[in-house]
């Protein structure tokens, strides 16, 4: 549990180190440049960009990983005002003048106990005008109240009111400039200036190593206190405070950028007070070679190497120091041998290479112990498996010991339960059963017989994790010989956040998921090797690691399922529930874990779509949806609301719309009846008194849809003659099209936002209708389709322009703008009338289609190949949602007539 938040913590760290770094060309490294006599002593920490090459590129806006970091809460204030001194600097050729060659050395210091703000600290030439300097500062920042001037200690520091109450202070002092948004700390800046305490960094600031296109620089932070008031208990939660004190002693580190990955080494002196680290103390280690065994549904490993297992086992008594049933740790086992007349220590360690480690697979849930295993290098495979099966044979209650063979390898379950964590520590607190098996050269314990068969089949499988790897990820663990290795999969560690963050943790989590989903892996070691630490970490963003798929959850119904799977997501906690009608009018909601919290009878089926609605707008989530007779709205239980059901004036063939007003907040929704009129109704259940819709005596072609712009959202109704209206909500048509051809029927209207911004569809034959807000008509020419193809309008390979995606009698065929196909795929001419594109990671999108004869889902790249383990079983359309709220994606479809199934996309 320590483990993984400290990896959090630790991911939070290290973003404000490269937030500051990351973008630039060569580090400019000035022995003349004194600017950390400047910076007070009890700075928390000290970002350095070079600006040598500034110019030619901005430093941190374009930077590849900016969108992640920005949203991280923390940084809010760092890369807020990053961006305005980046604005600044490329904006203003008097200020790139004067500090051209230089540096900028931004630190942070802690302003009250929960608040904090930075210094920045630059040379400026020495020709460097002081008026002209006042002048340009003046024009930057608006120049809203005037600039002041006060004296500190003999030196003068002007001061501009700006809006908010905010205000902006700056000194030069011997060609330096020394500025801030809060005041004091220009005061405390030019304090450490005349008092010349130095703050220790100019040797360490001055140090770094060009690589071609990767950049090394030295960040350091040398007040811990400090550096934990700036992530206080408000951000890092209660139990997160030694972990970042512990990392703010290690931090030291050399940090190396490119392309994909952040990494970074120190061999700086450790946290003195860190037990498990001093452990490791004159115990050497070997090469690490688990990882060419270890398959790709790995979420997470704990990889330790000692030299030495007895002293190893005397230095981890501390942490074996909890009573259990009343006896001291060492007075259970002593217990055990006794009763069993064996040394269950010298059994458990005594063929031990000094390698071992826990793996944990992708868990379906939460309750992950049965993909929890102890690993275990032997010395000579021999001897251990004959020490373990006396140990059986001594324990067993039985005559025999309790063995079986599955996939070649003996399964043999050890009657003593618990002693792994008392012997080796609590990297094993979840392995509480001996049940053990052999692979290569390795004794694995799991906790069940069928865990370790699981676990067979996924080590037998050939897709293993390294397959996956970048070529950075492969080169940090290639002959990796370290004493402690820490490697995460933050795509496949939802389920094992879930169960270990605490409250302020998840929270924590919660805020960072956009951030953390974009890395796939993360690897930390250290060493004693020369008696003293080393430390190396790599957080690689890997974009071309393929999304797969595997079975969260099914459920099955005693009727078969009538409808498809609607997903609404609670107004409050943004967490799905799931409604499904069975053939028996049966409405069930189901919760994310795949649990029936309430079933309802409906008169009739539901047409083919539910809202989710927050009528009272106060957190609490209705339903509302319509029968071919009825409207219905029932809450979070499953209960009726108000008068309802409400009696349609004639039968419906096309599901309710419902509109949520920008203007007036008014919630109102509309139904199509089959007497070819729009009833349109407010949340009461009664019909509006100012519907001005005249009412075609024409058949809609589709259903009616609405679409919203940053303005206001309106209704749009298709009709069979070609006619298309965009109406307020009161049904007051503010736009009309005609086309002569008509609208497709399957197909609804996607927002371009180019320009002035139109809408996008397609018609009967497939040609690209375009609607601009002036009423104006634009055709796109396209290869000719049946009437009953689908069209969907996105970006599925990334270039920044939308594409054109048909599927249309087993063709899926996807277009750019210049009509130049980009993906084609021959399918089966039973697929249903529906495509989905989801984006499942910041770099890639998927398309997917539905073949309700062969009961399969298909998950397309844009390179049209088929995402890992796809296709899956289902026959309904289906949704891309995250259904728990934790960052990660869920395919939820109905599949055999009665099964409801998650699928969980990693």
């Amino acid at each position: 549990m320590h483990l993984l938040r400290r990896r959090i913590a630790f991911l939070i760290v290290l973003s404000v180190i490269f937030a500051g770094v990351y973008f630039y060309y060569q580090s400019s490294f000035d022995k003349n440049d004194k600017s950390a006599n400047y910076i007070p002593n009890k700075a928390a920490f000290v970002l350095k960009v070079p600006l040598k090459h500034f110019g030619f590129t901005s430093l941190f806006s374009d930077a590849s990983y900016w969108n992640q970091l920005t949203n991280i809460p923390s940084l809010n204030r760092v890369s807020s005002q990053l961006l305005e001194f980046e604005s600044v600097l490329l904006e203003n050729r008097t200020i790139k003048k004067l500090i051209s060659n230089s540096n900028i050395y931004v630190s942070a210091f802690a302003t009250k106990s929960d608040d904090f703000d930075l210094l920045y600290v630059v040379k400026v030439n020495k020709e460097h005008n002081p008026d002209t300097l006042q002048n340009t500062i003046s024009k930057l920042l608006g120049d809203a109240g005037g600039a002041d001037k006060r004296n500190f200690n003999g030196e003068t520091i002007t001061e501009y009111k700006l809006e908010g109450q905010r205000e902006f202070s700056y000194t030069v002092l011997d060609n330096y400039f020394i500025g801030s948004f809060t005041s004091f700390l220009v005061d405390d800046a030019i304090a450490q200036s005349q008092e010349g305490v130095s703050l220790g960094l100019q040797g360490e600031l001055n140090k770094g190593i060009n690589i071609s296109n990767k950049v090394e620089l030295m960040c350091i932070y040398k007040n811990a206190p400090s550096f934990l008031k700036i992530f206080s208990d408000k951000r890092a939660g209660e139990s997160g405070i030694d972990v970042l004190e512990f990392y703010s002693e290690l931090s030291n580190f050399k940090l190396t950028i490119d392309s994909n990955s952040i990494s970074g080494n120190s061999n700086r002196e450790l946290y003195s007070q860190v037990s498990f680290v001093k452990h490791y103390e004159g115990q050497t280690s070997s090469k690490i070679d688990l990882f060419s065994l270890l398959p790709s549904s790995t979420s997470a490993v704990k990889h330790i190497s000692i030299s030495n297992i007895s002293n190893w086992i005397e230095e981890l008594k501390h942490d074996r120091s909890k009573m259990i049933s009343g006896y001291s740790i060492d007075e259970y086992l002593q217990g055990l041998n006794n009763k069993y007349n064996t040394d269950l220590v010298a059994s458990l360690t005594s063929w031990c290479s000094g390698n071992y480690a826990q793996v944990i697979l992708d868990p379906p849930n939460s309750n992950y112990k049965d993909f929890v295993f102890a690993f275990f290098e032997a010395d000579e495979m021999g001897k251990a498996k004959e020490e373990l099966s006396v140990l059986a044979k001594t324990t067993s209650i039985k005559e025999n010991i309790v063995s079986e063979i599955y996939n070649d390898a003996e399964i043999v379950s050890i009657d003593v339960k618990g002693v792994l964590p008392l012997i080796y520590g609590n990297v094993f607190n979840k392995v509480q059963t001996l049940t053990y098996t052999s692979f290569n050269n390795y004794i694995i314990f799991g906790n069940t017989s069928e865990s370790l068969k699981l676990l067979l089949d996924e080590l037998n499988s050939k897709e293993l994790l390294i397959d996956g790897f970048s070529q950075d990820e492969l080169a940090f663990i290639e002959n990796k010989q370290c004493n402690y290795l820490l490697y995460s999969n933050p795509a496949n560690s939802e389920y094992i956040i879930d169960a270990h963050f605490n409250e302020k943790w998840f929270a924590n989590y919660n805020e960072s998921k956009e951030e953390l989903s974009a890395i796939s892996s993360f690897f930390y070691s250290y060493d004693y090797n020369d008696a003293r630490p080393n430390s190396s970490f790599l957080i690689s963003f890997n974009k071309k690691r393929a999304s797969s798929v595997k079975l969260a959850w099914k459920k099955e119904f005693e009727n078969n399922l009538s409808t498809r799977p609607f997903l609404l997501k609670n107004a409050t906690s943004k967490v799905y529930k799931i409604l499904i009608q069975d053939e028996e009018n049966n409405l069930y909601c189901i919760d994310e874990e795949g649990e029936i919290l309430w079933q309802k009878k409906i008169a009739a089926k539901i047409l083919n779509h539910i809202e989710a609605v927050d009528m009272r707008a106060n957190g609490q989530t209705q339903y509302l949806f319509n029968t071919k007779r009825n409207v219905y709205l029932i809450d979070d239980k499953g209960a009726n609301v108000l008068n309802y059901p409400i009696q349609l004036p004639y039968e419906s063939s096309m599901p309710i719309v419902f509109l949520n007003n920008k203007n007036t907040k008014d919630l109102t929704y509309y139904v199509y009846c089959k007497n070819k009129q729009i009833y349109a109704y407010n949340m009461n259940g009664r019909p509006m008194v100012n519907w001005k819709h005249r009412g075609e005596e024409i058949e809609l072609a589709r259903n009616m849809q609405t679409v919203s712009t940053n303005l206001e959202t309106q209704l749009v109704m298709s009709y069979s003659n070609g006619i298309v209206e965009f109406c307020k909500p009161n049904g007051e048509v503010v736009t009309e099209y005609i086309y002569n051809e008509g609208m497709s029927p399957n197909n609804t209207f996607y927002r371009e936002e180019l320009g002035e911004g139109f809408w996008v569809s397609t018609d009967k034959i497939g040609n690209v209708v375009m609607l601009s807000a002036k009423g104006d008509v634009d055709i796109i020419p396209n290869p000719t389709m049946s009437a009953e193809h689908s069209f969907y309008y996105s970006d599925i390979d990334n270039d920044l322009n939308k594409d054109l995606i048909y599927l249309d009698e087993g063709e899926l065929n996807a277009y750019d703008q210049d009509l130049i196909m980009v993906m084609y795929k021959r399918l089966s001419k039973d697929l249903a009338p529906f495509i989905s594109v989801n984006e499942l990671t910041p770099y890639e999108m998927s398309i997917g289609v539905v073949s309700n004869a062969a009961n399969e889902i298909h998950l397309f790249n844009s390179d049209g190949i088929n995402y890992k383990g796809f296709p899956v079983n289902g026959n309904s359309s289906f949704s891309v949602v995250d259904l728990k709220n934790t960052g990660y994606l869920n395919l939820i479809s109905s599949s055999d007539k009665n099964l409801l199934i998650n699928y969980r996309i990693k």
